[in-house]
């Protein structure tokens, strides 16, 4: 595993700075209860068979989004580092 992909995964980190922007958390609070009360719509709704195929489209999308992050956090870091390069030698 890279080091990006430690630092990703927590097993690296730096827990002395919170960086989370103004108004952000309350907007991530706001969005995740809405799609919890609707994932629990669908889910009562919803007889067995196809409640399944919901959850298991719920546990792809997940790991969609999961993987995706890990792209963008290590790229981010990828393009830090050729900012870093790219200011030293100038």
């Amino acid at each position: 595993m890279s080091v990006l992909e430690e630092l990703y995964y927590g097993n690296i980190s730096d827990d002395s700075q919170d960086y989370k922007a103004e108004g952000e958390e309350e907007q991530y609070d706001e969005c995740t209860k809405i799609q919890c009360d609707i994932e629990e719509i669908f889910k009562n709704r919803l007889e067995d068979k196809n409640k399944y195929l919901f959850e298991r489209y719920i546990e792809a999308k997940d790991e969609i989004l999961s993987i995706e992050n890990k792209r963008h956090f290590i790229n981010g870091w990828k393009l830090c580092a050729r900012f870093i390069f790219d200011t030293f030698s100038a």
